[in-house]
This record gives structure tokens, C-alpha cells and sequence, in this order.
């Protein structure tokens, strides 16, 4: 359906921008032992009740100590983390880097440590906080 620019969206591209959106403002591509983890976090679940329909995943909660609000992660891994990643790449803004170097990762061997561990320390360099992406 041609929107008011005259650009045709489909109800897909919109889940999957919406989606790029919340990770790009909540979300976090890690790594832990050889598994590729994605996760994005809200103290609201239903938007990650949304992500869950789209790509399946968990969802965890943590009810931190003293008076704070209750919180929620949605998370999936591996290869799925990849579909997730595929999936968003194109409407990501802030956090596209990390994505393609989740990407990546997931073509690169599991034994093959001398390719692995440089894109695993550029993963930890970008989501350390205060660290702006150049260009």
C-alpha cells in the first residue's frame, strides 16, 4: 500500500523496522562461550511479546531489589539470532555494526579462534557504554 511519500510498504517491512527500532534502542548483540546472543530488554513486555510472535526466542523477567520496576528480556540464540539480525538489518541505524558482526560470527568456525576473536572484541569495544560509532 503507497504510503503519503509515495514509498510501498508491506506489513512485514513495518514488523521488521518496529523491530530494528526497539533493538537499536534496547537491544544487544553478546557473545557467551560459542553462541551468538541477542537480547532487548523493556520495562513494558508487550513490545517483546511482539518480537516473541516475529522470531519465537524467551522471555525472562527480573524484579531488581529496592524499589525499581520489574523487567523484561526477550533473548534468542544462534542461528536464530542471525534470522533475527537478517530480518532488521536493513532498518537498523545505531546498532548496525554490532549486527553485522553478529553476522559475521555466525559464518566463521567454531574452532577457528584466530577469525572468531577479533569480531568478538569489536562486539565488546561497541556495546561498551560512552563508545560512539565513527562515521
Amino acid at each position: 500500500m503507497p504510503n503519503r511519500d509515495g514509498m510501498d510498504y508491506n506489513i512485514v517491512d513495518m514488523k521488521y523496522a518496529y523491530a530494528a527500532g526497539l533493538f537499536d534502542g534496547d537491544g544487544c548483540v553478546s557473545v557467551s562461550g560459542k553462541s551468538l546472543i541477542v537480547n532487548i530488554g523493556s520495562v513494558d513486555i508487550n513490545p517483546l511479546a511482539f518480537i516473541f510472535e516475529l522470531f519465537e526466542g524467551n522471555i525472562t523477567d527480573y524484579q531488581p531489589k529496592g524499589n525499581r520496576q520489574l523487567t523484561h528480556t526477550w533473548t534468542v540464540y544462534g542461528k536464530n539470532a542471525g534470522t533475527f539480525l537478517r530480518s532488521i538489518l536493513p532498518y537498523l541505524i545505531t546498532k548496525k555494526s554490532q549486527a553485522i558482526l553478529g553476522l559475521a560470527l555466525l559464518t566463521v568456525a567454531f574452532d577457528d579462534e584466530s577469525n572468531r576473536t577479533p569480531i568478538i572484541n569489536e562486539i565488546h569495544r561497541l556495546n561498551k557504554r560512552g563508545i560512539k560509532k565513527e562515521g
